[in-house]
């Protein structure tokens, strides 16, 4: 693992006055999960920025097919299968990303609630119900990697929640959060890697992995019937500190983030460096020595200053049968932007497999 020093400043005024909550976790973990970042920062608790609407323009990128399972993800460690194909015919990078929709992209709504994007009725690009690796995206003249699921018995006519997924420091497939286990899944899972390095470039205010979220956003929206007022992102350990930064500078694109350890950059400023409210759910360990507990907190903090939210909080029941009584729900926050804290104990740093997935797929399915 590749655990990098960051500086550690404290957070006062309303941030400080927010008290940490949950209740210890009764039972042991499996130890310390692979995939270790840097500690925490905390400087700078913002307000809420302005929001910005549409998603982002740009062309879609070449994508190469590969064959492939399912992955097992941290503490549970499934197997990786699958090899890469060959790679796909590219069209136009992708752009940075715009304030205003795609002007070509189909915005028909799918009922009450739903935003179909163009690639709805298309046919699927990729097996369903597995992961397929080694897919490419061309990102400024460059083939960025990732892998894509479909839902099994993926409808290109239905709009899907489409879920971004990010790994830990110095693992890729093995250290995604295994939310596709959940009861009801049934959502498009999209997981780039970084960049370079061994983690995700999380401690910037210009991230170099920004532009392959863009690309993949407007490669999805076109091939798949991606839902896109219901775009998310999810992560534990760097992919929790990268899912904090998208979900301050593309709070226009993300619905919500639901976060395993992790923390939020002093390089952005929440005043002005983020773009709108997102939901989220946090679940952190108060053991956890890689990416300590102060860290999500300051995460947290920010977000409730964003979404407006009262420093009280409720009993949040909605939570798996381990989970019980490990997390409460802020109250007074903006409607439809609910924010959840769950803390646990004694697990250290880990993504949480037996707890996480059931816990964020509940969240993120009612939204």
């Amino acid at each position: 693992m590749n655990v990098r020093p960051v500086a550690i400043s404290i957070a006062i005024g309303w941030a400080a006055a927010v008290a940490a909550c949950g209740t210890a976790e009764p039972s042991q973990g499996t130890g310390p999960g692979t995939g270790g970042h840097a500690g925490t920062s905390t400087a700078g608790l913002g307000g809420g920025g302005a929001g910005a609407g549409g998603s982002m323009g740009g062309g879609a990128g070449a994508m190469s097919s590969g064959s492939g399972g399912d992955t097992g993800g941290g503490a549970s460690g499934g197997a990786v299968g699958g090899s890469g194909g060959s790679a796909g015919a590219s069209t136009p990078d992708a752009a940075a990303m715009p304030d205003g929709d795609a002007g070509s992209d189909a915005r028909e709504t799918d009922g009450a609630s739903s935003v179909r994007s163009a690639g709805c009725a298309k046919p699927a690009t990729d097996p369903p119900g597995q992961f397929v690796f080694n897919k490419t995206v061309m990102v400024s003249g460059v083939a960025r990697k990732y892998s894509l699921r479909l839902p099994a018995g993926y409808d290109p006519n239905k709009a899907y929640r489409t879920i971004f997924s990010l790994h830990g420091c110095g693992a890729h497939n093995d250290q995604l959060i295994d939310i596709q286990t959940a009861t009801g899944f049934d959502a498009i899972i999209i997981a780039p890697e970084q960049v370079s390095g061994n983690c995700f470039d999380d401690q910037s205010s210009m991230s170099k992995d920004l532009p392959v979220f863009d690309a993949l956003v407007q490669w999805a929206e076109d091939n798949l019937c991606v839902d896109r007022s219901r775009i998310f992102s999810i992560g534990f350990s760097s992919g929790s500190w990268m899912t904090n930064i998208l979900g301050c500078q593309r709070a226009n694109v993300l619905r919500a983030k639901a976060n395993v350890s992790g923390g939020f950059t002093g390089a952005l400023d929440p005043l002005k460096d983020c773009h709108g409210n997102v939901a989220g759910i946090f679940l952190h360990d108060k053991d956890d020595t890689q990416n300590v507990i102060a860290g999500g907190m300051h995460a947290r903090d920010i977000l409730l200053q964003e979404n407006g939210c009262a420093m009280t909080t409720t009993p949040y029941t909605d939570v798996p049968a381990n989970t019980a009584g490990l997390c409460v729900q802020y109250d007074g926050c903006k409607a439809g932007y609910p924010v959840v804290w769950c803390q646990t104990s004694g697990i250290n740093h880990d993504p949480q497999q037996t707890r996480s997935p059931n816990l964020f797929w509940e969240f993120l399915s009612k939204l």
